[in-house]
């Protein structure tokens, strides 16, 4: 499935880079950017990774996907912390 293929791909760059290029930390705004950073990230040590969530997620959430709210779990799940910005 290239839904699927591309998130693991990109984090097998990803870690790639990282073993080059040893980072204190990996900061993502996006879902889709934490699911390659926390893939990316996981099983290793030494770096950091910090998820900002912007605006009312509860909003966004009533029109997704299943399987965005697994992915949104096992992000926050592999974050080191999670900074929140809202109104709200």
């Amino acid at each position: 499935d290239q839904q699927r293929a591309l998130p693991v791909a990109l984090a097998r760059h990803l870690r790639g880079w990282l073993a080059a290029n040893p980072t204190d930390a990996v900061h993502s705004h996006l879902l889709a950017a934490d699911d390659v950073a926390g893939r990316a990230l996981r099983g290793t040590s030494g770096c950091r990774f910090i998820i900002t969530n912007h605006g009312d997620y509860a909003q966004y959430f009533k029109k997704v996907r299943r399987s965005k709210f697994q992915v949104m779990r096992r992000c926050l799940n592999h974050a080191d912390a999670v900074v929140l910005i809202s109104e709200e």
